[in-house]
């Protein structure tokens, strides 16, 4: 059977009509072709990590006392955003020291410390702070979370606190699939009612891949991400609050002891 088919410029088109009988067994074969291809495979969960595998990989992380570093800063907030080259020096005296570069060389910010007490210098402003400090007013993002000594060591890749004091707890067995990427993981996790670790690990190396912080106080929450690690020290570095406002740090090199 013909119509015709008419469009907006008025042209007139044939189109054929399958007849109405035609179209159980169209159906027939799209079911048949179905059963042969058999249904659609998930992802499968990856596997949980068992304790000894999990002991190892934390024992194999670095602890770090005095670090330089160098790469590059993205700073996101109050709908700007910075990116830059970066470089930071720590020593266990105390000491501190980290430049933020702009594109063109020019230094736009600073970050110090002198015996445990801090400076940040930012479009020539000053803001002094003891080390225990809570970073209240610096105008980075996510930061007001942090005294001045905890964002320094996050600046300088060492884990947070939190995270070695859970490791000596038994951990949580745990499957992951949405927050570990590729294959050959598998996955551990610590929680609290204000915090939940997860740790992807490769188990052929015991060696740990990524290791995330999911922070929820009041309502409040907060998420840290450390990666592309080497030799125990994470070269990649996420703080974040919200989809809008976080800090980057992905290091090129470094050097610790």
């Amino acid at each position: 059977m013909r119509e015709q088919l008419s469009v907006h410029t008025g042209i007139s088109v044939p189109v054929m009509r399958k007849p109405a009988r035609l179209m159980p067994l169209i159906l027939t074969a799209l079911l048949t072709l179905a059963g042969c291809v058999g249904p659609l495979k998930t992802a499968a969960p990856v596997p949980a990590a068992d304790q000894a595998l999990v002991t190892k990989a934390v024992e194999d992380l670095a602890r770090i006392s005095e670090f330089k570093g160098y790469g590059e800063i993205t700073m996101a907030g109050s709908g700007s955003k910075m990116t830059g080259n970066f470089d930071a020096l720590r020593k266990n005296t105390g000491s501190f020291n980290a430049q933020v570069y702009s594109p063109f060389g020019t230094a736009v910010a600073s970050i110090t410390a002198e015996e445990f007490a801090g400076r940040v210098n930012i479009d020539k402003e000053q803001i002094d702070f003891a080390y225990d400090n809570a970073m209240t007013g610096v105008p980075f993002p996510c930061v007001g979370r942090f005294t001045y000594g905890q964002f320094v060591n996050l600046l300088t890749a060492s884990m947070p606190d939190e995270f070695w004091a859970y490791a000596a707890e038994p951990y949580t067995p745990v499957q992951g699939q949405k927050w570990i990427k590729g294959k050959g993981r598998v996955a551990a996790a610590w929680s609290s009612d204000t915090l939940v670790v997860r740790a992807a690990i490769f188990p052929k190396t015991g060696r740990i891949e990524m290791v995330t912080f999911d922070y929820n106080v009041g309502g409040s929450r907060l998420s840290m991400q450390f990666g592309r690690f080497k030799k125990g020290v994470p070269y990649e570095i996420q703080i974040k609050e919200g989809s809008k406002n976080y800090i980057t740090v992905n290091y090129e090199s470094i050097t610790w002891k």
